[in-house]
Protein backbone atom coordinates (compact mmCIF):
# COMPACT_ATOMS: atom_id res chain seq x y z
CA UNK A 1 0.00 0.00 0.00
CA UNK A 2 1.48 3.40 -0.72
CA UNK A 3 2.14 5.82 2.11
CA UNK A 4 -0.36 8.81 0.42
CA UNK A 5 -3.36 6.09 0.93
CA UNK A 6 -2.01 4.96 4.62
CA UNK A 7 -2.00 8.19 5.57
CA UNK A 8 -5.83 8.87 4.36
CA UNK A 9 -6.37 5.70 6.15
CA UNK A 10 -4.80 6.74 9.33
CA UNK A 11 -6.90 10.44 8.91
CA UNK A 12 -10.05 8.31 8.53
CA UNK A 13 -9.15 6.75 12.02
CA UNK A 14 -10.25 10.57 13.42
CA UNK A 15 -14.41 9.18 12.39
CA UNK A 16 -14.64 6.38 14.75
CA UNK A 17 -16.16 8.46 17.45
CA UNK A 18 -19.08 10.14 15.40
CA UNK A 19 -22.25 8.69 14.38
CA UNK A 20 -23.11 8.74 10.14
CA UNK A 21 -20.72 10.11 7.93
CA UNK A 22 -17.89 9.03 8.12
CA UNK A 23 -18.58 5.88 10.58
CA UNK A 24 -18.11 3.59 7.33
CA UNK A 25 -14.45 5.01 6.24
CA UNK A 26 -13.59 4.55 9.73
CA UNK A 27 -14.07 1.06 10.19
CA UNK A 28 -13.06 0.52 6.46
CA UNK A 29 -9.88 2.25 7.82
CA UNK A 30 -9.20 0.59 11.06
CA UNK A 31 -9.96 -2.89 8.99
CA UNK A 32 -7.28 -2.23 6.48
CA UNK A 33 -4.69 -0.73 8.80
CA UNK A 34 -5.03 -4.01 10.74
CA UNK A 35 -4.69 -6.32 8.05
CA UNK A 36 -1.67 -4.48 6.22
CA UNK A 37 -0.54 -4.20 10.27
CA UNK A 38 3.21 -5.39 9.68
CA UNK A 39 3.57 -3.67 6.21
CA UNK A 40 2.39 -0.24 6.92
CA UNK A 41 3.95 -0.18 10.58
CA UNK A 42 6.54 2.75 9.95
CA UNK A 43 3.32 4.69 9.06
CA UNK A 44 1.69 3.43 12.15
CA UNK A 45 4.31 3.99 14.48
CA UNK A 46 4.75 7.82 13.13
CA UNK A 47 1.31 8.14 13.78
CA UNK A 48 2.00 8.18 17.41
CA UNK A 49 3.16 11.75 16.79
CA UNK A 50 -0.40 12.91 15.65
CA UNK A 51 -1.94 16.00 16.63
CA UNK A 52 -5.06 14.40 16.52
CA UNK A 53 -5.56 12.28 20.15
CA UNK A 54 -7.95 10.12 18.99
CA UNK A 55 -6.00 8.67 16.31
CA UNK A 56 -2.76 8.50 18.62
CA UNK A 57 -5.48 5.77 20.89
CA UNK A 58 -6.15 4.48 17.71
CA UNK A 59 -2.85 3.69 16.57
CA UNK A 60 -1.93 2.55 19.84
CA UNK A 61 -4.82 0.03 20.19
CA UNK A 62 -3.73 -1.60 16.75
CA UNK A 63 -0.42 -1.76 17.43
CA UNK A 64 -0.89 -3.49 20.68
CA UNK A 65 -3.37 -5.75 18.66
CA UNK A 66 -0.97 -6.63 15.26
CA UNK A 67 1.19 -8.10 17.57
CA UNK A 68 4.56 -6.36 16.30
CA UNK A 69 7.07 -6.63 19.09
CA UNK A 70 9.40 -3.92 17.14
CA UNK A 71 6.48 -1.17 18.71
CA UNK A 72 7.64 -1.78 22.51
CA UNK A 73 10.13 0.69 22.04
CA UNK A 74 7.96 3.73 20.37
CA UNK A 75 5.07 2.57 22.22
CA UNK A 76 7.73 2.86 26.00
CA UNK A 77 9.00 6.43 24.00
CA UNK A 78 4.91 7.59 24.81
CA UNK A 79 5.19 6.98 28.41
CA UNK A 80 7.49 10.34 28.83
CA UNK A 81 4.60 12.36 27.14
CA UNK A 82 2.32 13.92 29.72
CA UNK A 83 -0.57 15.36 27.04
CA UNK A 84 -1.80 11.90 26.34
CA UNK A 85 -5.64 11.43 27.10
CA UNK A 86 -6.48 8.49 30.22
CA UNK A 87 -7.60 6.38 27.89
CA UNK A 88 -4.70 6.49 25.50
CA UNK A 89 -2.53 5.55 28.51
CA UNK A 90 -4.83 2.24 29.43
CA UNK A 91 -4.63 1.78 25.80
CA UNK A 92 -0.65 1.81 25.86
CA UNK A 93 -0.39 -0.14 28.63
CA UNK A 94 -2.89 -3.41 27.53
CA UNK A 95 -1.02 -2.60 24.06
CA UNK A 96 2.61 -3.35 26.43
CA UNK A 97 0.91 -6.28 27.58
CA UNK A 98 -0.29 -7.51 24.66
CA UNK A 99 3.40 -7.50 23.31
CA UNK A 100 4.86 -9.34 26.21
CA UNK A 101 6.01 -6.38 28.20
CA UNK A 102 5.56 -6.38 31.99
CA UNK A 103 6.07 -2.45 31.81
CA UNK A 104 2.39 -1.73 30.93
CA UNK A 105 1.41 -3.87 34.19
CA UNK A 106 3.49 -1.17 36.04
CA UNK A 107 1.83 1.67 33.99
CA UNK A 108 -1.83 0.29 34.66
CA UNK A 109 -1.02 -0.73 38.51
CA UNK A 110 0.18 2.74 39.23
CA UNK A 111 -3.06 4.22 37.56
CA UNK A 112 -5.37 1.91 39.96
CA UNK A 113 -3.07 2.82 43.24
CA UNK A 114 -2.91 6.67 42.54
CA UNK A 115 -6.24 8.41 44.06
CA UNK A 116 -4.78 11.73 42.13
CA UNK A 117 -6.06 9.64 39.03
CA UNK A 118 -9.64 9.96 37.71
CA UNK A 119 -11.77 7.40 38.70
CA UNK A 120 -12.58 6.10 35.60
CA UNK A 121 -9.23 5.30 34.45
CA UNK A 122 -8.48 3.19 37.89
CA UNK A 123 -11.43 1.33 37.13
CA UNK A 124 -10.99 1.24 33.71
CA UNK A 125 -7.38 -0.36 34.20
CA UNK A 126 -8.75 -2.48 36.91
CA UNK A 127 -10.69 -4.12 34.27
CA UNK A 128 -8.33 -3.99 31.76
CA UNK A 129 -5.87 -5.91 33.64
CA UNK A 130 -8.40 -8.21 35.02
CA UNK A 131 -9.91 -8.91 31.22
CA UNK A 132 -6.18 -9.35 30.40
CA UNK A 133 -5.99 -12.35 33.19
CA UNK A 134 -3.52 -10.40 34.40
CA UNK A 135 -2.29 -11.78 38.13
CA UNK A 136 -0.63 -11.16 40.87
CA UNK A 137 -0.45 -7.34 40.47
CA UNK A 138 -0.77 -6.82 44.06
CA UNK A 139 0.48 -8.18 46.85
CA UNK A 140 -1.90 -10.70 49.38
CA UNK A 141 -1.51 -7.87 51.60
CA UNK A 142 -0.61 -4.64 49.75
CA UNK A 143 -3.03 -2.09 50.62
CA UNK A 144 -5.27 -0.52 47.77
CA UNK A 145 -7.27 2.93 48.34
CA UNK A 146 -10.67 1.49 46.84
CA UNK A 147 -12.53 4.43 48.30
CA UNK A 148 -11.05 7.98 48.08
CA UNK A 149 -12.26 9.53 44.76
CA UNK A 150 -14.45 6.72 43.62
CA UNK A 151 -18.16 7.10 43.85
CA UNK A 152 -19.82 5.11 46.38
CA UNK A 153 -22.20 3.29 43.69
CA UNK A 154 -18.79 1.92 41.86
CA UNK A 155 -16.33 0.83 45.25
CA UNK A 156 -18.37 -2.44 45.40
CA UNK A 157 -16.90 -3.26 41.39
CA UNK A 158 -13.58 -1.55 41.91
CA UNK A 159 -12.68 -3.39 45.25
CA UNK A 160 -14.03 -7.18 43.53
CA UNK A 161 -11.92 -6.04 39.86
CA UNK A 162 -8.90 -5.61 42.38
CA UNK A 163 -9.59 -8.67 44.53
CA UNK A 164 -9.41 -10.31 41.27
CA UNK A 165 -5.92 -8.87 40.32
CA UNK A 166 -4.15 -10.27 44.26
CA UNK A 167 -1.92 -12.72 44.73
CA UNK A 168 -3.42 -15.78 46.10
CA UNK A 169 -0.50 -16.47 47.89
Amino acid sequence: MNKERTTTYIENLSKGGKFGVGLLDYFSAKLTLFIMGRSVFSELVNALNHENQYIIFQVVDMLGKIGDRRAIPYLKEMLKRTDLWGATTRSLGIALIRLGDKTGIDLLKNKITDPGIHRELRINSARALANLKIKNVFGKDEQVDCETNIPERWRGVFKKTVEELRATQ
